[in-house]
């Protein structure tokens, strides 16, 4: 009942006092927030409450986020969505304490994602978004599959956790980083702590990007890192093994 009247006092905002039009499916089970509009200017920031602050999806673009949504989400087994994801709230773009977020893990359960290059027709950038947030949501729900210890064995140098400092200034964080690779990290963003550090790898695993195969398999504590990913998969779902992960190596 008070989800019901949370969902109908937020439609009626949105409906009579906001430009942007709330739109909410249920996708495989989970439930889908979709802000968009007709008028997506720069200059009309709309206030989403604790700090944040966005840009709506062009209306136009809706039914494609949702086509490519569901092509991501289906590479999960639907007990782990069940289990590990209940909402998604996705914005053209978003931001936080000043600093441009492509996406944001809420809780457990929970993430925002943007979808700011859709109109250009990149759905890779969206799908590594996705599996990077919800790896967070895996990360936090079953810490114990896996083993930190070895993890941090294979980080040449220390996280250094400032988060917003690096968001703010460094636009090619999530780049992969060359320069990294012999101390165990492939671009900046994995360098501020574990969780991001093994997102790095999460949101790379399900796809073809042959510049993560080839640095994996040149790179020995990248090679390393990326075994105990696969690792920490397949705990979840036998079917998340080696030769599932294999196919998408490209760098063969």
């Amino acid at each position: 009942m008070r989800l019901f009247t949370f969902l109908f006092l937020l439609f009626f905002y949105y409906t009579c006092y906001s430009k942007d039009t709330l739109i909410v499916k249920q996708i495989n089970g989970i439930e889908v927030s979709i802000f968009s509009s007709t008028d997506t200017k720069d200059g009309n920031w709309e206030s989403y409450g604790s700090g944040i602050t966005y840009l709506p999806i062009k209306m136009k673009d809706v039914d494609s986020v949702i086509n490519s949504l569901k092509e991501v989400l289906n590479k999960y087994p639907q007990l782990l969505l069940n289990e590990n994801l209940k909402k998604i709230t996705l914005f053209g773009r978003m931001k936080k304490k000043k600093a441009d977020l492509s996406g944001l893990y809420v809780s457990k359960f929970k993430f925002y994602l943007t979808m700011p290059e859709f109109n250009k027709g990149n759905k890779l950038i969206f799908e590594k978004l996705f599996h990077h947030e919800f790896s967070h949501c895996l990360f936090e729900n079953y810490k114990k599959q896996l083993n930190k210890r070895e993890w941090k064995k294979l980080c040449l140098k220390k996280y250094h956790g400032k988060i917003w400092e690096m968001i703010r200034s460094n636009s090619n964080m999530r780049e992969f980083n060359p320069d990294l690779y012999s101390t165990g990290f492939l671009n900046l963003y994995a360098t501020i702590n574990i969780k991001e550090d093994f997102a790095s790898f999460a949101e790379n695993i399900f796809l073809s990007d042959v510049v993560f195969w080839k640095a994996v398999s040149e790179n020995k504590l990248l090679h390393q890192k990326l075994i105990l990913t696969i690792g920490f998969y397949k705990k979840l779902n036998p079917d998340f093994d080696e030769k599932y992960f294999e196919k998408n190596n490209s760098a063969k």
